[in-house]
């Protein structure tokens, strides 16, 4: 989990980044796929979390444990639709690059940067909300396995806000 944080913060310093006010003219769709990537590996194994609970709670119906094991399937499920919304954004924010990046007219390929400023300045805020509901989730969840994956996911999200909290609209 470490690595895969050290090394989107080493990509969010680095070439291709979100720079200020013209982020829109100097961010990559790859900048924006490699900062995706770890962010999408939580959420794979956070799927699977859930898949597993609910396969639980099967075999719990009308036992003691069921509540405790329901509860974390609904913060499992708190998690995954706050990173589904930055996950959302994030694809969005790729598919205007790639849509800013075959402009050839200049007025078309501004009013593009334009909209890939106000989404990364949208997705930065997201991230950054999320972080913050996702701290308060880690303190929750009793499962190492399912806290250690919400944990990644929230530093994936961090390392986004933080990449991309320099964006203005």
């Amino acid at each position: 989990m470490r690595t895969s944080f050290l090394i989107v913060a080493a990509l969010a310093i680095g070439h291709g980044g979100a720079n200020g006010a013209n982020c829109g003219q100097t961010v990559s769709a790859i900048y924006i796929e490699n900062l995706t990537t770890p962010l999408q590996l939580g959420r794979e194994n956070l799927t699977r979390h859930r898949r597993a609970l609910t396969e639980e709670m099967k075999t719990l119906v009308g036992q003691n444990n069921f509540a405790h094991v329901e509860s974390e399937y609904a913060w499992v499920d708190h998690v995954l639709t706050y990173s589904g919304a930055a996950e959302e954004n994030m694809d969005r924010m790729t598919l205007l690059i790639h849509i800013r990046d075959t402009m050839i007219d200049k007025r078309d390929r501004m009013t593009v940067e334009k909209h890939v400023a106000i989404q990364a300045a949208n997705l930065a805020q997201i991230s950054e909300t999320a972080e913050r509901v996702l701290t308060d989730v880690l303190s929750k969840v009793s499962r190492r396995g399912i806290a250690f994956d919400v944990a990644h996911v929230r530093d994936s999200l961090a390392a986004i806000g933080k990449a991309l909290g320099g964006c203005r609209r």
